[in-house]
């Protein structure tokens, strides 16, 4: 709802929107959801707020402000204390700089162990009062509670066993939120999912994000799947809401390539390399295309300044060893062979390789010793 990297800085209303959010979300999200944590999501939805007539808003300051009188009148240090607890350490995760998503579980870990405390002081206080009178009730009570916790704990920690569980449970109680579309389908994209991946980018752009993330991983799962025109419409929007991406722009390159624009896609990747000459990615990817039209001594030109900037690529040096092959570089080939065997010793298609390279080396040494051999009498003739 709020500007994304690359975009214009938020707005003096979109600060202040921001900040009614976050009073809202404290007493109709947080405080509920600690005390009954019952349909949890890590990134809740929560409704936008347009105007300072919103009922939940104007509620939700008012409880703020008996909190406040709370802590003036109370004598408790123990209910002082944990109040400047929750506020101190609540107020640096929801800052005055908006930032997506707007409310998440995570922000409300440090507040809730000072809640913890006050809810294990309040069953303390609790049981002294009213357990010595009616023990068995108390003690059925209390155990009821805990248990009741501990189960709803568990259930919860459940959701959490991977990360592709975590973001499924995620969507599913927040089916409205872009961010977290683009985080499932980038999971899906991890396991090689790309239909499902692609849907979850879909979804994310049918909520109408302004942000250019969906676009740029829908174009990444329509390049996994071989669909580069449908990967250049979805990277064009990307690029244009982000021009500055490196990133972007090699993705961009690598879709004209695939699409077999080479022209094209050699611009990009050329403004991918000027905005980030480092990206070894970027080098690669041009060895790629030079490969592809056969310029076999430019790709491996690019190959190995890819190699100087990610030495421990494998990708990279397979590239390096393929154009090595192909240019009758043996010996270097042999070299980019065996720090492979390094790398992955267990390579069963290295090793083949080297012991072809070997061979190969073998045979053109031998031929021209024997072209050496053949060139010595009929140089001798001709300096006669």
């Amino acid at each position: 709802p709020f500007s994304t990297p690359g975009q214009l800085p938020p707005s003096l209303e979109e600060r202040a929107l921001y900040m009614m959010i976050q009073i809202k979300a404290f007493t109709f999200y947080y405080l509920p959801k600690f005390f009954l944590p019952l349909d949890l999501s890590f990134v809740p939805y929560v409704r936008k707020i347009t105007t300072l007539a919103d009922w939940q808003f104007i509620l939700s300051a008012v409880s703020i402000g008996l909190g406040v009188l709370v802590f003036k009148f109370t004598k408790s240090a123990v209910i002082r204390w944990v109040l400047l607890w929750v506020v101190i350490t609540h107020l640096p995760a929801s800052s005055l700089t908006p930032s997506d998503p707007v409310v998440s579980e995570a922000r409300f870990y440090l507040p809730g162990l000072g809640l913890s405390f006050l809810l294990a002081f309040g069953f303390l206080r609790a049981s002294q009062k009213f357990g010595a009178a009616r023990p068995a009730i108390s003690n059925l009570g209390m155990t009821s509670i805990i248990a009741l916790l501990f189960l709803l704990t568990l259930n919860r920690g459940l959701d959490y066993r991977t990360p592709l569980s975590l973001w499924q449970d995620t969507a599913m109680k927040s089916p409205n939120i872009a961010q977290v579309r683009v985080q499932l389908g980038s999971l899906y994209m991890q396991q090689k999912e790309y239909k499902k991946a692609l849907s979850e980018f879909q979804q994310a752009i049918d909520r109408g994000t302004r942000g250019p993330e969906p676009y740029y991983h829908a174009g990444l799962a329509h390049l996994e799947l071989r669909e580069p025109k449908k990967a250049l419409a979805r990277l064009q929007v990307a690029v244009r809401r982000q021009p500055q991406s490196a990133e972007y722009h090699l993705a961009w390159g690598r879709a004209y390539q695939q699409d077999g624009q080479y022209i094209e896609s050699m611009k990009q990747l050329q403004l991918s390399r000027k905005l980030d000459p480092e990206n070894p990615k970027t080098r690669n990817q041009l060895g790629q295309l030079y490969w592809d039209m056969k310029s076999y001594y430019f790709a491996e030109t690019a190959f190995q300044k890819a190699y100087e900037l990610a030495p421990q690529s494998v990708d990279i040096l397979n590239n390096l060893v393929s154009a090595n092959l192909a240019l009758h570089e043996y010996g270097h080939a042999i070299h980019y062979l065996k720090t492979l065997q390094v790398l992955d010793p267990d390579d069963a298609s290295a090793q083949q390789l080297l012991i072809a390279a070997e061979r190969l080396q073998a045979v053109q040494t031998a031929e021209r010793l024997q072209a050496q051999r053949d060139a010595g009498p009929l140089a001798g003739e001709v300096d006669r």
